[in-house]
C-alpha cells in the first residue's frame, strides 16, 4: 500500500502543479489581453479625434484663409499622424491581439474547470487501487491540453515561464543512486 500511496501523492502534485501552470498562464494571458484592449481603444480614439480635426479642414480653410501656411501645415501634420495611428494599429494588430488574448483566457478558464471536474468525476470515484492511473490518464490529456493553450499563447506572441517540475523525487534519487530501487527501500 505504501507504493501506491507515494505514487498518488507524486501524481496529485503533477496534477496540483497542472493546475498552477493553467493559471499562471491565465494571469498572464488577462494581463496582456487588457493592455492590448487599451492599446485598441486608445487608437480607435485618438483615429476619431484627429480625424475630426481633418474633417474641418474646410472650414479652417475659409475661416483662416485659404492659404494660410499655419494651417496647411497643421492639418498636413494631423494627416500624417492620423495615418501613423492607423498604421501602428494595423500592423500591431491590436484589436486581432485582444481578441485572441480574450478567447484565450476563456479557454484556460474552460480548462482549469475541466480539469476540476474531470478530476472529480474519473479520480475520485475510480476504485483505490485504479485512482493514480486514473489521474495519470488525466494528467496526460491535461499536458495535450496545455500544450495546446501554449502553442496559441505563442501565437499570440507571448512566452509563459513556469515554474520547474521535477520527475523523481529527491528520496528516489537517493535510492537510486545507492543501487536501490524505490520500491525496495
Amino acid at each position: 500500500m505504501e507504493d501506491y500511496q507515494q505514487r498518488m501523492i507524486i501524481t496529485l502534485r503533477t496534477v496540483e502543479h497542472r493546475q498552477r501552470e493553467i493559471g499562471a498562464l491565465l494571469d498572464t494571458v488577462i494581463v496582456k489581453a487588457n493592455r492590448a484592449g487599451r492599446s485598441a481603444a486608445f487608437s480607435k480614439v485618438i483615429t476619431i479625434v484627429i480625424g475630426a480635426f481633418i474633417a474641418t479642414s474646410g472650414a479652417a480653410q475659409i475661416l483662416f484663409g485659404g492659404e494660410t501656411v499655419v494651417v496647411l501645415v497643421s492639418y498636413t501634420l494631423l494627416g500624417v499622424a492620423i495615418a501613423a495611428v492607423v498604421a501602428l494599429s494595423t500592423a500591431f494588430r491590436f484589436d486581432d491581439r485582444a481578441s485572441g488574448l480574450n478567447r484565450l483566457s476563456v479557454d484556460c478558464r474552460a480548462a482549469m474547470l475541466d480539469l476540476h471536474y474531470r478530476y472529480q468525476r474519473t479520480v475520485q470515484r475510480a476504485a483505490a487501487q485504479q485512482r493514480a492511473d486514473a489521474a495519470l490518464d488525466m494528467v496526460v490529456e491535461w499536458d495535450t491540453q496545455l500544450m495546446q493553450l501554449r502553442q496559441r499563447a505563442a501565437e499570440l506572441g507571448l512566452i509563459i515561464k513556469t515554474e520547474f517540475q521535477p520527475v523523481s523525487s529527491e528520496e528516489e534519487i537517493g535510492a537510486v543512486e545507492a543501487g536501490q530501487t524505490p520500491a525496495t527501500n
